[in-house]
């Protein structure tokens, strides 16, 4: 789970100097997933990934939630897994802007493929701390009245971390 605090500045040239619009916004994360090992070292499972959006300007709200499997390869090594993953989910994102007391609601599809590779520290037989480096790619497209097929993709190169906890029989084998 992640909460943060962001601030962005769009800027426009225009005939009469830049034009500057700056935004605050709050946005809280949730990704759990569940996942089992298939054969020694590998899992897959399923994503959950919901995410709430609060902007102080424009944007009331918006609220996304997308799901889809993942895998997980663990290299066989002692103290610390070295693995790689992919995954990929489909969902929906809805947005609610007011502006000039005018309520608009658009609704889009997203599609998120990522891959990435990191290491797993172990803390327990049943725990580990996770950290990745990876790629994502995000795509959406707005559902309705989207007459020129407009639509965002963002690319990211990041890390993330994570903890993960094994029960039943952990089939990571060193």
């Amino acid at each position: 789970m992640s909460i943060g605090f962001s601030t962005t500045t769009r800027k426009i040239d225009s005939p009469n100097g830049p034009d500057y619009e700056k935004s605050h916004y709050f946005r809280y994360n949730l990704a759990p997933r569940a996942g089992i090992f298939v054969i020694n070292n590998l899992v897959t499972g399923i994503d959950l990934l919901a995410s709430v959006y609060e902007n102080t300007e424009y944007i009331n709200n918006q609220f996304s939630f997308a799901a889809g499997p993942f895998a997980r390869y663990y290299f066989p090594v002692k103290k610390v897994r070295p693995f790689v993953e992919a995954s990929t989910a489909l969902g929906v994102m809805k947005y609610q802007f007011d502006m000039d007391e005018d309520i608009t609601v658009i609704k889009t599809n997203i599609f998120i493929i990522s891959a990435g590779a990191g290491a797993a520290f172990i803390v327990s037989d049943r725990v580990t701390l996770d950290l990745l480096a990876g790629y994502s790619s995000y795509r959406e497209k707005q559902k309705e009245n989207n007459p020129n097929n407009y639509r965002t993709i963002t690319g990211t190169l990041g890390m993330r971390f994570g903890i993960s906890v094994y029960l039943g029989k952990n089939k990571a084998k060193a």
